[in-house]
């Protein structure tokens, strides 16, 4: 019998095209673009994103159906539990995935909030807005890339 698989919405650097998709490993299955519900918040930490839950916004990403294995080596690259905590968001259908959202060691103060919910815009000269001090946790993200 089939091992279960989790269905994970990616909104960074795991998305098709970005630089970090590669971790999601050669068994990952794209099932399709997807945006959440309007209740999230999206941040650019730089050379990634997070992805908060006390927002108002809808984020746009991508969905992977992965298996055990997978969901371990991603959990791993994301820190999990403490830089990146996986854990269930709704999509704008109603439906509930895993996501990873700031866990309690990501850092958020003097960030970019992403209003528009959308990662790759980013690079096209779509501006965020400046994000007041707030820690999420104690210490600031140690990796380079992620998400």
């Amino acid at each position: 019998m089939p091992r279960p698989r989790v269905r994970l919405f990616v909104y960074g650097t795991l998305m098709r095209g970005e630089p970090n998709h590669h971790v999601l490993g050669a068994r990952a299955r794209a099932v399709a673009g997807a945006v959440t519900a309007p209740r999230y918040r999206l941040v650019d930490l730089g050379e990634y994103p997070v992805l908060l839950g006390d927002g108002a916004d809808a984020v746009r990403g991508e969905l992977y159906d992965l298996d055990e294995t997978g969901l371990r080596r991603i959990d791993r690259f994301e820190g999990h539990p403490s830089l990146f905590r996986r854990q269930p968001v709704e999509l704008d259908s109603g439906a509930f995935v895993d996501a990873y959202l700031a866990g309690p060691a990501i850092v958020i103060a003097g960030s970019i909030a992403l209003p528009h919910g959308d990662w790759r815009l980013r690079a096209s000269g779509e501006s965020g807005v400046p994000q007041a001090t707030l820690d999420v946790g104690r210490r600031t993200r140690s990796r380079s890339s992620n998400n």
